[in-house]
């Protein structure tokens, strides 16, 4: 495990070409029709969201993410459909699944917590309120074997722990017994750099 703290890149989750053009790759791969993105934090991934896809959910915590991105999707996104609501991830995943075409939408799960909080971190959670087997789950920040792209770490059960596949097998086992994961194996060394991975529910 590298040294703490390793959340304060400068750059954004979708400033890697890499990873826009493989989320780009798989909206029109699996016809996603929804992108629904946890943790927006300042709203630069989520207005590459709306350029991806068709409609674009965002959800965040803190009110002043949420403005910050509200003020730059209506003066930058066009005429893009997007929605964002106001609260606790998990929650809020549960509440919006009935107006989700849920086979088709993306759930592009970054929410945090951080090595000295004492909040709880949401990943799991998230996955438990995505209906089983349905969406293709995309996960930043995240572990890549035999890679050195950056990597969060999150208090979890009172330990700091990479975020890796270990973290979250069970969730995704529960999700998808037999579910795939995709690893990006390139980002951009002029993006902030970090890992990504996607699951699949076949």
């Amino acid at each position: 495990m590298t040294d703490y703290p390793r959340w304060t890149h400068p750059g954004y989750a979708l400033d890697d070409r890499f990873l826009r053009a493989r989320i780009a790759d798989i909206v029109a791969e699996r016809g996603i029709e929804v992108i629904v993105e946890t943790g927006i934090a300042a709203g630069r991934s989520a207005l590459e969201f709306c350029r991806i896809a068709p409609r674009y959910v965002g959800i965040e915590i803190n009110p002043a993410c949420l403005e910050q991105t509200r003020e730059l999707l209506a003066a930058e996104a066009g005429e893009a459909d997007w929605q964002l609501c106001q609260g606790d991830s998990p929650q809020m995943l549960r509440d919006i699944m009935p107006t989700l075409p849920v086979a088709r939408t993306l759930f592009f799960l970054d929410a945090h917590n951080f090595p000295d909080s004492s909040a709880r971190w949401p990943c799991r959670d998230e996955i438990a309120a995505i209906p089983r087997g349905q969406g293709v789950l995309a996960f930043h920040d995240f572990r890549v074997p035999g890679r050195d792209f950056g990597v969060d770490g999150y208090m979890v059960d009172g330990q700091v722990r990479d975020f890796d596949y270990d973290l979250i097998r069970d969730a995704l086992t529960e999700w998808s017994p037999t579910h795939r994961i995709e690893y990006m194996q390139e980002s951009d060394p002029d993006s902030s750099y970090r890992g990504a991975a996607f699951a699949y529910p076949e």
